[in-house]
């Protein structure tokens, strides 16, 4: 993977789809919090994606897209990430 971080942002979900685990969970703090959103739970490894992010990266992206919308993300965090929300 050598990806600058401006072509993050063009990067798509079939791109994404391509990289490693590794390579995702490298990129994913790059994204806009929608996009990052996005990856995080249209990706076909969605749930192992969000347990092995970092619960900061996690807390942010919840904070930046807002609780409303925040459920399909929330619904694949481990209990551990969830207490550490509050």
């Amino acid at each position: 993977m050598n990806l600058k971080k401006r072509e993050t942002y063009l990067l798509t979900l079939e791109e994404f789809e391509r990289l490693t685990t590794d390579e995702k969970l490298l990129i994913l703090p790059l994204l806009p919090p929608k996009k990052r959103f996005e990856f995080l739970t249209d990706s076909r490894d969605a749930e192992a994606l969000v347990k092995a992010s970092p619960v900061v990266d996690l807390m942010v992206t919840l904070k930046e897209i807002g609780l409303e919308g925040s459920g399909a993300l929330l619904s694949l965090c481990s209990s551990e990430q969830i207490q550490y929300f509050m």
